[in-house]
């Protein structure tokens, strides 16, 4: 049995411990012996399947960001600038507000009942959006659906931080692979909301497909809450976001105090005032940003393909063996390409790789990510040169799938590996801080799109600048990089 077979399988627990034998490790505060039975175990990673079909179900309603700048330009009326750069801000708030949602896991409730307060503010505001949609009212509307991403984006970081937290510090192999499909869970259910709402769209109403959004949501919720008291809920670690602020307020009036300092690091001096392991976990939160801050522009350009990659294909010949398409329809190449790579990358690419001798580390799977990301961006931008000095005449819609593909093999190589780097990086206390610090990059991504869809240049300008940019911002990862030391070695 495989480990990903092991994972999804109830009953599986080969753990990773040294002789073959069942990893133990300290339970809950309500386990009286203070250890995990092997029941316990399997419970635990059994649960996982369950956390997944939230997954998908969020991953199906918010199919909606594929229809966002359709609706908002060819219903509401509004530009294709101002269309593209509305649906960068939906995806801005949904990934922005992660770093609220990391604060009150972190801190005050936990992940669960994160998790618990965004799926019930995403179906109220679901809800709401049915209804506005019903007469069209485009101010209710833009803000029902900014208050939509808002909820998904909160329990973002709680979800997939609630998922590595179902598994011990052992299982850090079964961990990484079921970040892997969680990943591919969500891209499978993102197939048939990309590719039914666009028709819906097309040929009905769009409170029709937003209504559908809602069914699926509400599917999906009583199967993951049902087995609510056997996940592995870990209490907050009360007071982590004021210690940060405490330990750096204390570094820097000490740094103030006295510029000479024997201290290695600008941190160290807090250590006077402040636990030092609390100040090594700063210092190493910090070492993980330091990887994460390079990255938003990988996500400005991987979002081109909920707005402006879509309204390339507007401009294209869409009929396929005689069956006129929606031009939206092209944002379900993503979510099929996905589908396609990670068990590819999980079960093929990796371990060749590792049989030739190749070292596989997180930081090497995302280089690898950022330069297929540069290729995406260059092929785009030749698409686009195409269809500018041929406007008399259509291209086949079918040019613009190895853009499409090419980003997503960027996007397994960068995204999947980045939600296990940021889980097992981090210190324990400072996971959902960091899982959120990584939603973060993503918002200022799409801050960085939104703003660029709002510029007049050329759009085949624009994708060679971007092409330029990320390969600067290449340079400026590897330089990070080479630098960073793991907390565990890969």
């Amino acid at each position: 049995m495989s480990e990903t077979d092991a994972l999804l399988k109830p009953g599986s627990v080969q753990e990773e411990s040294s002789g073959g034998e069942i990893a133990r490790g300290k339970g809950d505060a309500g386990n009286a012996s203070g250890e995990k039975s092997v029941l316990e175990i399997q419970h635990r990673t059994w649960q996982v399947n369950f956390i997944f079909i939230l997954v998908a179900g969020r991953s199906f309603a918010q199919g909606i960001s594929s229809i966002t700048p359709v609706y908002f330009r060819d219903w509401l009326g509004c530009s294709t600038s101002v269309s593209s750069a509305i649906a960068n801000v939906n995806l801005a708030v949904y990934y922005g507000s992660g770093l609220v949602g990391g604060a009150l896991a972190d801190t005050f409730a936990g992940h669960f009942s994160v998790i618990s307060l965004g799926c019930l503010i995403a179906l109220i505001s679901l809800t709401i959006l049915v209804g506005f949609s019903m007469f069209v009212e485009s101010i209710g509307i833009t803000v029902t659906s900014l208050l939509f991403f808002y909820a998904s984006g909160v329990m973002g970081p709680s979800v997939s931080a609630f998922i590595g937290d179902q598994f011990l510090e052992s299982q850090s192999v079964k961990r990484t692979s079921a970040y892997s499909w969680y990943y591919l869970w969500y891209s499978v259910a993102g197939i048939p909301s990309t590719i039914l709402l666009p028709i819906i769209f097309d040929i009905t109403e769009p409170w029709v497909a937003f209504l559908l959004c809602l069914i699926a949501f509400l599917i999906v919720m009583l199967p993951f809450f049902l087995p609510a008291p056997l996940y592995d809920k870990r209490p907050p670690k009360r007071g982590t976001y004021v210690i940060v602020c405490k330990i750096f307020w204390s570094a820097l009036r000490k740094c103030f105090m006295s510029k000479e300092s024997s201290h290695s690091s600008f941190l160290d001096r807090a250590k006077e005032d402040n636990d030092p392991e609390r100040v090594e976990d700063v210092k190493m939160a910090l070492r993980v940003l330091s990887i994460f801050l390079t990255l938003p522009l990988f996500w400005g350009i991987f979002f081109q393909i909920n707005s402006l990659w879509i309204f390339q294909a507007s401009d294209m010949d869409c009929n396929i063996g005689g069956w006129v398409l929606p031009y939206a329809e092209v944002g379900c190449l993503n979510s099929i390409s996905d589908v396609i790579l990670i068990p590819i990358f999980d079960r093929i690419v990796y371990p060749l790789c590792k049989r030739l001798g190749m070292k596989v580390t997180p930081l090497r799977k995302m280089v690898s990510g950022l330069c297929a990301t540069v290729a995406a961006v260059l092929v785009a931008g030749l698409v686009q040169l195409a269809i500018e000095r041929n406007p008399d005449d259509l291209l086949p819609v079918s040019l613009i799938i190895p853009q499409y593909v090419i980003v997503s093999i960027a996007e397994v190589l960068l995204s999947v590996t980045a939600y296990d780097f940021a889980y097992s990086e981090a210190p324990s206390t400072m996971r959902g801080f960091l899982t959120s610090m990584w939603f973060l990059t993503i918002a200022l991504g799409n801050g960085v799109t939104a703003c660029l869809a709002l510029i007049p240049f050329a759009s085949s300008t624009t994708s060679f600048l971007l092409a330029g940019l990320t390969v600067v911002i290449t340079v400026a990862f590897c330089f990070f990089a080479v630098k960073y030391k793991y907390k565990n070695k890969p």
